[in-house]
């Protein structure tokens, strides 16, 4: 391990990484992680971006991908930053001090956390995946405005399409919103190499947000852009996210805009109870109110939204913008039931 902290959350108080990228550390070549951060209730104590910045974290264990456990079940070796039974950390701040990740087999894993977040960060190239939450409660992936999104492109292993940039596996109650989650530019191979998001066995989770503005960008994937499977995966919300379109952001552009080689949105295996677009909960002028927050899903290669005949019932999709897929913009398979 390279740098290891442990039960106290004052240490949390000291600077890892400078001001300036010259300033920031090199973690390389670590076996089990280049950062861990161990049994940490650091709630309301650190502010996010001034501790951590600037720093390189690459090529973190030397596994083969069958050499590796299912990372939803266990912690693998070769983590960039591991978070195991922390509360209330904060790790990174805005793009302009990015944490930069490349060549781990994981680049962040948060394991049974509770309100921690991960923001401003840079990851490319891991084996398995970006980001791993396991058995997490309110953890934020993503930050509060697109200066401090995460930016994952080339994460995964093509032939385990589940794997890919985020997996929230277990837990409940997570919000994974302002990402940029492949890449805006169809001439570039930044896509990820497997689904934009999975969800394991999750539930009430937020995927996107309430205000469109700070939804995830998911395009130019191998797999899925979002994919939610499992029985316990229910209670979910799907909203304001831009799934293979890069409209909102570059609108005048001109680009071809990069779909993902799957299906938009996937549901499959006993998954029941969520809700892709409709109406979110979010804070309006101080208060709490609902807002129409509708999904963009266009330029897939399979369906915009496919709910396979393993799916459950009470599957709303609502108000998307679903257009322009290689297959059917909505397809409901077998015993499957959505309105």
């Amino acid at each position: 391990v390279g740098l290891k902290i442990v039960n106290d959350p004052r240490s949390l108080m000291n600077q890892i990484g400078g001001a300036e990228k010259a300033l920031g550390n090199l973690f390389e070549g670590n076996t089990e992680a280049s950062i861990v951060l161990e049994n940490i209730d650091a709630d309301g104590v650190v502010v996010p971006g001034e501790h951590f910045r600037n720093n390189r974290i690459y090529y973190s264990g030397v596994h083969a991908r069958n050499e590796l456990p299912d990372v939803r079940d266990a912690v693998p070796k070769g983590v960039g930053v591991l978070l195991d039974e922390c509360i209330g950390v904060a790790f990174g701040g805005g793009q302009e001090n990015a944490n930069e990740f490349a060549f781990n087999n994981v680049g962040i894993y948060l394991n049974n956390s509770v309100g921690c977040v991960i923001q401003g960060a840079r990851i490319d190239e891991s084996l398995v995946a970006g980001i791993v939450c396991r058995n997490g409660f309110k953890n934020q992936i993503g930050g509060a405005d697109r200066e401090s999104a995460n930016i994952l492109t080339r994460n995964g292993n093509i032939s385990i399409l589940r794997e890919g940039a985020v997996m929230i596996a277990g837990g409940e109650g997570n919000l994974v919103g302002n990402n940029i989650i492949g890449s805006r530019d169809p001439q570039s191979n930044g896509g990820n190499r497997g689904d934009g998001i999975y969800v394991f066995n999750s539930l009430g989770n937020t995927i996107g947000h309430g205000a469109r503005s700070l939804g995830n960008l998911i395009s130019k994937n191998q797999g899925n852009g979002i994919h939610l499977e499992g029985a316990e995966a229910r209670l979910n919300i799907i909203a304001g996210n831009e799934i293979g379109t890069t409209a909102r952001f570059d609108p005048d552009s001109g680009k071809e805009h990069p779909g993902n080689e799957g299906d938009g949105i996937r549901l499959e295996a006993e998954v029941t109870s969520n809700q892709i677009g409709g109406s979110v909960e979010d804070i309006v002028n101080g208060a709490v109110a609902e807002r129409v927050s509708p999904n963009e899903i266009a330029n897939n290669k399979g369906a915009g939204v496919s709910v396979l005949g393993g799916a459950g019932s009470g599957i709303s999709i609502l108000h998307n913008g679903i257009y322009n897929n290689s297959r059917s913009g909505i397809e409901v398979a077998g015993s499957a039931a959505a309105s």
